[in-house]
């Protein structure tokens, strides 16, 4: 049997070998309480998987969600997560999804290994050894790089070795002189096509990821090509050449138009997608040499690409520019790729360039990390394969490079000892160091010629298996967390048992209201938990959410950020407001004790014209009496303010400077000894509300230390956060200068902040339940009563009258929605400042109300993916008409016979 057909299943298996063991060691597969689901992976990556999974049992619709955010479009977020046909495996019953989600992480891993040894054989032809050395590298590589990302782009790194393969292919036809393969026959044809459906699968699993590796792809395409165009001064097939890169990539895009241009479209309505800024990287040198050794990252900021793919691949990169046997039209095409992605980590503009459609906005040169990765290895592959005995290695060099390595490794640690070493960090540099030394003794064996080669070679091996193995182990390791870490980790047994108690509580909810009414969860880790359990609610992560509504939220006392908003800790008109109808909170034994708030509007009601008028005030309590009046015309007071002399305060080693009564303060230094600042007011009840704004910068905020709600977490306070119900404070803490009495306290936890103008206000307001109470009664008599609903349909019956001709939603405005009154097409307008869907009801009596939502561009996005797929088939399948190719073979031999005559006859 010949093994070498083989090699991509040998690497496979010798890399699915090497992470289960990882993964059995860390726990992922036992009971040890470690998991890979964590941190992102738990809050964003398996909610929007679950999600998805309810899309392809037909419980939810593909285009649009109200488990996402306060109800937001789904597509954007699906291409960004979950579109890679894996995780149809999640469709296999009596799998835990955490056990299922190793396992597809372990099979991408090792398919990037198969995928990455089958480009070695073919286009580098090394030999088995080198092949399978190289492939695990560039598998666990990998491992370390996406568990600071994001899991679900390893379909990225099996892809990208065979987008390579295919530019080689098309690069050979380019560089190929004979007429009839610059025309398109069926090899060039099939190559492109090919890459089409390749890119196609890219841009489908990951959308984002896939336009990393086209920057890639096209770079590497265009630098050679100018190379060999410069080289043969060949420029009559510059515009076939052209044509060869970019008709894949436009083929591709056509075909992914179903889904690209609706995101798109939104992303553009939304200005998600255009809200780029140019960063200030703060790349250092010593950051990038860190990048390259074990267990390191770069800098804090998280600029500095995760280059670590070991140190052999490393101490053999010099040679490659050294040897005579590569040639210089491949040393400068490396080169020049080489330099743009160095220049990347340290000019905004060129990073801003690889991330242009990173959602938010955000750069993070980690992204592109694979591209220089995969660089490296094919480097460190051609030099070994160049010199026919490791002995040829030039000595000179060898040693000057491992001594500069050396230099700049302890020049990094001792920056990273300046700046404070955590355990991790020692950790690591301990490693690096044993490992240093170790190819300091392959360099002793080398220089003394006391081992043959082949000993060399192996144990060259076994140092890099070892490398990369304890790096892919303390990554995994450090983002799995720690037992300190618990709240941030979650076993399969755990996920499972939390999963069916919760959903049965909900089917629950469901079967007694099946109404579009919103859910709070309480006592939960993962922000996505909305997504995760398909219900209705504020709570939830959006990639594509807008700006301006959540301005809106914020300006109602609903703390948020650019990521999620919460709907704990909200007032008690915007919870009857937004629908939050139900709160389920776990007990002790973690069964879901469900409580209603029985003052809970509909998501639609009709409210009086005057709303248009209405503006923001100050604070959110003013906000909210503002909204309401102008909804009712009419002026409800549902807070009236705590006189300051019922409210004092008391600072740990912190003196407080009071600015505007007790409003607002600055902390006047930022040494902070201990760090508690507490207010508390005299027989305080749970109708006593605080409202604390905070800086909203990257320092660390103070924290709430309250019990609320049925949270036990602090609450974070870098944005606006109004709070009810807290536990009281143990006043003995404050050496009881409170004096007796019964006392409600908020208590301020300074710890890591340190900016001087930290809290800009501060308010208590006193609630007035009995206002809430009429102001219910009052918006309750004009409800729509639902019919029928849908995440992207629903139907209603609503009354009106002169007073109330405005019929106002609690959905996000989106041009997608579509409105009819009595069946016929209603202008759809923007309430609440331009944020939510509304209707103008220009007729009194009761109308029939249907709301639908169909996504912008799907239409023209499905016709141009039919075209493109029929495009690329009639290409694909077509044969050249080898008539018409003899006729044309004929015409060139009979011109040039007579361009031949006229010589013979001069002769």
């Amino acid at each position: 049997m010949n093994l070498h057909k083989h090699t991509p299943f040998i690497s496979f298996l010798m890399t699915a070998i090497v992470m289960t063991i990882l993964f059995f060691i860390l726990g992922f597969f036992g009971l040890s309480g470690s998991s890979i689901s964590s941190g992102e992976n738990y809050q964003q990556y398996l909610p929007f998987i679950q999600s998805f999974l309810r899309v392809l049992n037909g419980e939810e619709s593909l285009w649009y969600s109200f488990s996402l955010y306060a109800g937001s479009a789904t597509i954007y977020t699906y291409l960004y997560t979950a579109f890679s046909p894996f995780n149809l495996l999640y469709l296999i019953p009596g799998i835990s999804m955490i056990t299922m989600a190793n396992m597809i992480i372990i099979i991408k891993i090792s398919l990037a290994s198969a995928t990455f040894a089958y480009f070695s054989e073919k286009y580098i032809k090394t030999e088995q050894h080198l092949t399978l050395f190289f492939s695990l590298a560039w598998a666990l590589s990998s491992c370390f790089q996406m568990s600071i990302n994001n899991y679900s782009w390893y379909d990225a790194y099996y892809t990208l070795p065979i987008l390579m393969g295919f530019i080689i292919d098309i690069l050979a036809l380019n560089e190929y002189s004979g007429e009839k393969d610059f025309a398109y026959r069926k090899k060039s044809r099939e190559t492109l096509l090919f890459l089409t459906l390749c890119l196609t699968y890219l841009f489908i699993t990951n959308f984002y990821m896939g336009y990393i590796i086209s920057v890639f792809i096209i770079l590497s395409y265009i630098t050679r090509t100018v190379i060999y165009i410069i080289t043969t001064k060949d420029t009559k097939h510059i515009p076939v050449i052209l044509i060869r890169i970019l008709l894949p990539f436009m083929l591709a895009l056509g075909c992914c138009s179903i889904f690209f241009l609706p995101a798109y479209l939104f992303i553009k309505e939304h200005g998600g997608l255009f809200d780029n800024t140019i960063p200030t990287l703060a790349t250092t040198i010593p950051d990038i040499i860190s990048a390259l050794f074990i267990n390191s990252s770069g800098n804090s900021a998280g600029q500095i690409p995760a280059l670590y793919c070991g140190l052999p691949v490393l101490l053999l990169i010099p040679f490659y520019f050294k040897c005579k046997t590569i040639a210089s039209s491949d040393k400068i095409g490396i080169s020049a790729i080489l330099i743009f992605y160095s220049c990347a980590m340290i000019s905004p503009h060129l990073n801003m360039i690889l991330h242009a459609i990173r959602p938010h906005g955000i750069n993070n040169t980690f992204d592109f990390s694979p591209c220089i990765v995969f660089i490296l290895l094919i480097i460190a592959e051609q030099t070994v394969l160049s010199y026919q005995n490791t002995y040829d290695l030039p000595l000179k060099s060898l040693r000057l490079y491992v001594a500069v390595l050396i230099i700049f490794y302890a020049f990094t640690a001792l920056l990273q000892s300046m700046t404070g070493i955590n355990a991790a960090t020692e950790n690591s540099l301990i490693l690096n160091s044993v490992f240093l030394l170790l190819w300091l003794l392959w360099l002793y064996l080398y220089t003394k010629q006391k081992c043959s080669v082949r000993v060399l070679m192996s144990l060259s091996f076994v140092f890099l298996l070892s490398e990369l193995s304890i790096n892919a182990f303390n990554s995994l390791s450090s983002f799995a967390g720690s037992t300190s870490d618990s709240p941030q980790r979650i076993t399969a047994s755990a996920f499972d048992v939390r999963y069916n108690k919760l959903n049965a509580a909900l089917s629950a909810i469901k079967t007694a209201d099946p109404s579009l009414y919103r859910i709070k969860l309480n006592g939960g880790n993962n922000y996505n938990e909305a997504a995760m359990y398909g219900i209705n609610t504020l709570s939830s992560y959006g990639i594509s959410d807008e700006e301006k509504v959540r301005y809106t939220f914020s300006t109602l006392g609903i703390p948020n950020s650019p990521l999620r908003i919460f709907d704990t800790g909200t007032q008690t008109f915007t919870d009857m407001l937004f629908s939050v109808k139900y709160t389920l909170t776990p007990d002790e034994n973690g069964e879901y004790k469900l409580t209603q708030n029985k003052e809970a509007l509909p998501f639609a009601f009709t409210v009086s014209p005057s709303m248009s008028a209405y503006i923001p005030k100050d604070d959110p309590f003013e906000t909210e009496m503002s909204l309401l009046n102008s909804m009712t015309d009419d002026d409800y007071i549902l807070y009236t303010d705590v006189p300051t002399e019922m409210i004092k305060n008391a600072a740990f080693s912190e003196e407080i400077i009071p600015s505007g009564g007790l409003v607002a303060f600055k902390r006047i230094t930022n040494q902070v000894n201990n760090p508690f600042v507490t207010y508390y007011i005299s027989d305080a009840d749970d109708n006593t509300l605080a409202w604390f704004e905070a800086e909203d910068s990257y320092v660390a905020p103070p924290e709430l230390l309250a019990d609320y709600s049925g949270l036990d977490i602090p609450h974070m306070l870098s944005h606006n956060a109004v709070t009810s119900g807290l536990s009281e404070f143990p006043y003995d803490i404050l050496n009881k200068t409170a004096g007796d009495g019964n006392f409600r306290s908020w208590t301020l936890d300074f710890t890591g902040a340190d900016s001087e103008n930290l809290l800009h206000k501060i308010c208590f307001k006193q609630f007035d339940p009995q206002e809430m109470s009429r102001a219910y009664a009052d918006l309750s008599s004009h409800q729509m009563e639902l019919t029928s609903c849908a995440p992207d349909r629903i139907e209603g019956i609503v009354h009106s009258d002169d007073e109330h001709m405005i019929l106002f939603t609690t959905i996000p405005y989106d041009k997608g929605w579509t409105a009819y009154v009595d069946d016929n097409k209603a202008h759809v307008i923007v309430t609440m400042d331009g944020d939510f869907v509304g209707l103008v009801l220009a007729t009194e009596g009761e109308h029939k109300i249907t709301f639908v939502y169909e996504p912008q561009g799907k239409l023209q996005g499905t016709v141009i993916t039919i075209v493109t797929f029929l495009v690329w088939a009639v290409l694909l399948l077509t044969r050249p008409d080898k008539k018409s190719e003899e006729k044309k073979t004929l015409k060139k031999s009979t011109k040039n016979i007579h361009e031949e005559s006229p010589k013979e006859n001069n002769d």
